[in-house]
């Protein structure tokens, strides 16, 4: 926490933004929804483009970014924890079986062993 208020910027600095707020709330209501820009600005009662510069600026991310990082955290949690596999875990989130690949291999791996994120698991989705 110390490190984000210094920097000012991330998810938490995020929620706590009147209008960045509705909408992760919205994402974090609903992961699977198929949020895009237009979608997310709305909630945020802001245009597309201020919309995204906030999110850059304030979040550190784009909203496509966030949306796709949050899923990933859900993905994998379920992973962990639960039995549910991969072809249900991703149609749940809104992660279609072309990009699901790399959840396969997060699955794999957390199944026989420990696993640390990688950026390169999250920026394939």
């Amino acid at each position: 926490m110390a490190e984000l208020a210094e920097e000012g910027a991330g998810w938490f600095f995020g929620v706590a933004d009147k209008q960045l707020g509705l909408a992760i709330n919205a994402i974090h209501a609903e992961p699977a929804y198929r949020w895009t820009l237009p979608s997310l600005a709305e909630r945020a009662w802001m245009s597309r483009s201020a919309f995204a510069q906030k999110c850059k600026e304030i979040i550190g991310s784009s909203p496509r970014e966030y949306v796709t990082h949050w899923r990933m955290l859900l993905a994998v949690d379920r992973l962990k924890n639960s039995s549910d596999p991969v072809s249900v875990i991703s149609p749940s989130l809104d992660c279609p079986k072309a990009r699901s690949a790399p959840l396969s291999n997060v699955s794999w791996e957390l199944r026989h062993g420990s696993i640390v994120a990688r950026s390169s698991i999250l920026s394939t989705v």
